[in-house]
């Protein structure tokens, strides 16, 4: 896996966590309540109380509540991977190495390397990555 290939997965996995954040409308006319134990995860409502699956209860009464400045974020982020993307070796990022004179490093120049470092305890992230 390229660099650029390993952040453009961090990034899909954290928008798919963002865009997955759902908050409930206030004023409900019951009472519920999220249960989660070891066979299940439901949502309780009532009286009378009964069970009802969270997919359901979430989709029925929430809205989607991504924190847009994390999407935007993420969008920002993903626009600098694809300008700064792996080139053939010998090449260079103009913004990076072209100012330096020398040709850009095998596995990604130091914007993506730097890009790349909160990941760094992430099971796919690479050594030579580091900066």
């Amino acid at each position: 896996m390229e660099l650029h290939e390993f952040l453009t997965a961090r990034y899909a996995e954290a928008r798919a966590v963002e865009d997955s954040k759902w908050t409930i409308r206030g004023g409900l006319h019951f009472e519920w309540s999220h249960v989660y134990d070891k066979e299940s995860d439901y949502v309780e409502v009532g009286p009378p109380k009964r069970r009802v699956p969270t997919e359901d209860f979430y989709r029925e009464y929430g809205e989607p509540s991504p924190d847009l400045a994390v999407l935007a974020d993420l969008d920002a982020k993903q626009e600098i991977v694809k300008l700064h993307g792996r080139l053939p070796l010998g090449e260079f990022c103009m913004t990076c190495d072209a100012p330096l004179g020398i040709p850009g490093l095998p596995y990604g120049c130091a914007t993506l390397r730097l890009l790349a470092l909160p990941y760094a305890s992430h099971p796919d992230y690479r050594e030579e990555w580091k900066p």
